[in-house]
C-alpha cells in the first residue's frame, strides 16, 4: 500500500544515514589505527 511504501522509504532513510555514520567512523577508526 501507499503508506507502507512510505514507510519503507522513510525507513531506508534512516538506514542509510546510520550507515553514513557507520562508515565514518570506520574510516576515523582506520585513520586513527
Amino acid at each position: 500500500t501507499e503508506s507502507e511504501r512510505g514507510g519503507v522509504r522513510s525507513n531506508w532513510r534512516w538506514n542509510s544515514s546510520r550507515f553514513h555514520q557507520y562508515k565514518k567512523k570506520q574510516s576515523e577508526k582506520k585513520l586513527i589505527g
